[in-house]
């Protein structure tokens, strides 16, 4: 009897097609929507971009619309997977594109499904193992993305080979605060380097104190630039709000001009009409002009004078504005000068206080075996990372935010620094070497 499945291939049990009764243009589109279909509703792979299956992860084999020839099975340890009907299929070494061809191509060989449609994801990868300076060394279930600091965290964060774990997360505290205290403490100093450059007007910044070294180098040379990138946008804002007021200004100057030749020619044309209805005062008591056009004369006086006075207090108005906005300007770069000259005082006293908190924390360190930062005997954290690619097996020095793999070995371990950049100088080149970093 045959059966169809809804948005899929026709088949017969045991799984034996019959499809050759439809074209074959409708067995393909029939199939892509389905893919489409289920692609839609999943989301994309679980698989991490960029990863190959190996022995130890879980795949989830789906085939649309036969359940039957559907699972999840882990990769045993020949790297092969079991399925129904299909049996062992190799998987190790392959990435989850191509497994899919690989069982889609043998339920279509075998007869079992023609143009199947199959989607493998892995649903678990193989753990990551970590050891040494660790808390609770052991197996860490992998997450996609995963970073060597990530993983370290899991097995219980850093500690101290032969202590407890009170001193040594007393230690590292301490070590911890004061890299934190450092870093405030020479961004302290390069404020105060920016305020001062900024009060003098100085467009570039001095170098730093060799205090500032505490935090190193490379972040000192980040603070300052950072602090030099602001000091010119401060710098810049400065300029254009000065430009702007003595725009101002000239506008304001070009205001008191124009009323000013305003006010001469209004004073001119009272001058003229004075004389006028003075002219006319007499016609009219020797009776040779009507008195109404002595009034509409007299009328049109008393609009000049009223004109002449709104000229005269818009000028004075505009000198009282120009002599404003002068006040203002000057005021806003005493109250500018003011404000750095605080700003600098609290980033002074802001400086002495994290000095003495570091010498604090200096304090704490040698407690625990360890003495300050900028001594030879600080520990810092040495990983190597051992990693098996293509039946290889490699060890990579690495740093703490290095993108781990699944079934990576993590061997973590705290060294004085001095040894450190001893044993970074005289490691051998397959552990430094930058191609084996994924």
């Amino acid at each position: 009897m045959e059966h169809v499945m809804p948005n899929g291939p026709r088949y017969r049990p045991p799984f034996t097609a019959s499809l050759r009764q439809c074209p074959a243009a409708l067995i393909r589109a029939a199939s892509l929507g389905a893919f489409l279909a289920v692609a839609t509703l999943i989301g994309p792979s679980s698989a991490w971009a960029g990863t190959l299956v190996e022995r130890g992860d879980a795949l989830r084999v789906e085939v649309l619309n036969v359940p039957e020839l559907s699972r999840e099975a882990v990769v045993d340890a020949d790297g092969a997977i079991t399925l129904p009907r299909l049996g062992s299929i190799a998987v190790a070494g392959q990435d989850t594109k191509a497994i899919q061809e690989q069982i889609a191509e043998a339920l279509d060989t075998r007869g079992l499904i023609q143009t199947p449609v199959v989607i493998v994801e892995v649903t678990a990868y193989r753990p990551v193992y970590v050891g040494g300076s660790v808390g609770k060394p052991g197996a860490v279930e992998f997450v996609p993305g995963m970073t060597a600091r990530q993983a370290i965290i899991a097995a219980g964060g850093i500690r101290l080979a032969g202590t407890t774990d009170s001193s040594s997360d007393n230690a590292l505290a301490a070590l911890a605060d004061r890299r934190a205290v450092a870093l405030d403490f020479a961004q302290t100093v390069a404020r105060i380097a920016r305020i001062k450059a900024e009060l003098a007007g100085q467009p570039t910044l001095e170098a730093l104190p060799e205090e500032a070294n505490l935090a190193g180098e490379t972040v000192v040379e980040a603070i300052l630039h950072a602090e030099a990138a602001l000091l010119s946008d401060r710098l810049a804002l400065r300029a254009a709000s000065r430009s702007h007021g003595e725009n101002m200004q000239i506008m304001a100057e070009n205001e008191i001009e124009t009323l000013e030749r305003r006010a001469v020619l209004e004073v001119e044309e009272t001058e003229i009409q004075s004389a006028e209805v003075t002219q006319a005062r007499d016609l009219v008591g020797r009776g040779l002009m009507p008195r109404p056009q002595l009034q509409e004369l007299l009328r049109d006086q008393s609009r000049l004078n009223r004109d002449l006075l709104a000229t005269e207090t818009a000028k004075a108005r505009a000198r009282q504005s120009a002599a404003t906005l002068q006040y203002e300007l000057a005021n806003a770069e005493t109250q500018r000068q003011a404000e750095l000259r605080t700003d600098l005082q609290a980033a002074q006293k802001a400086r002495v206080a994290l000095l003495a908190e570091l010498e604090k924390i200096d304090l704490r360190v040698p407690s625990a075996g360890m003495v300050r930062s900028d001594g030879q005997d600080e520990f810092v954290p040495s990983l190597v990372i051992h990693r098996l690619t293509g039946g290889t097996a490699r060890q990579i020095a690495a740093d703490l935010d290095e993108a781990v793999h699944p079934g990576d070995v993590l061997d973590l371990s705290l060294v004085p620094s001095q040894r450190a950049a001893s044993n970074a100088a005289d490691r051998p080149a397959e552990i430094a070497a930058a191609e084996d970093r994924p």
